[in-house]
């Protein structure tokens, strides 16, 4: 159900006007014992020399992270990192898409992708089936905030 709800919306990005967003440079700790301790739930969300990575975490209980990114290039090498049974990712749409379906506990899960001759990506970022406020999405080493969720980012 979730993906054909992610199809219908994926239109509606594609027609949302994106705002423009500095790079996102610089790994944050998520690897550390530490981190997973102390850090909330959400997104987190960087880019690097590797490429792109998207995070979850949901301390606790649990935490069910659905998402939709798009892109006017296409998603390549993208792999999971730390998904467990049940935690599923694919590309869509002519590798114009990649849909996100994980139950994230006090871990982390995720995927690593590369955009190919892509100039702007949209994400959309949903936790337990409502948009996640921008407040728990963290971009880049310094966690920054997006404005609002969806949001994007284009290279200039």
């Amino acid at each position: 159900m979730w993906r054909k709800n992610f199809v219908a919306a994926l239109g509606a990005l594609a027609l949302m006007t994106t705002a423009a967003m500095p790079a996102l440079a610089g790994e944050p700790d998520v690897e550390t014992e530490e981190a997973r301790r102390e850090a909330p739930a959400g997104y987190y969300i960087w880019r690097n020399e590797d490429g792109w990575h998207l995070r979850t975490h949901g301390p606790g209980e649990g935490h069910h992270f659905t998402a939709w990114l798009h892109t006017n290039g296409s998603f390549e090498e993208v792999s999971g990192v730390q998904l467990e049974d049940g935690d599923e990712f694919s590309v869509a749409h002519n590798e114009h898409a990649i849909l996100l379906d994980f139950h994230t506990y006090r871990a982390w899960d995720g995927v690593d992708f590369q955009v190919d001759e892509g100039r702007c990506i949209r994400f959309r970022l949903e936790l337990n089936g409502e948009l996640i406020s921008p407040r728990h999405i963290y971009l880049g080493q310094g966690g920054r905030h997006p404005e609002h969720n969806p949001f994007g980012w284009c290279r200039r």
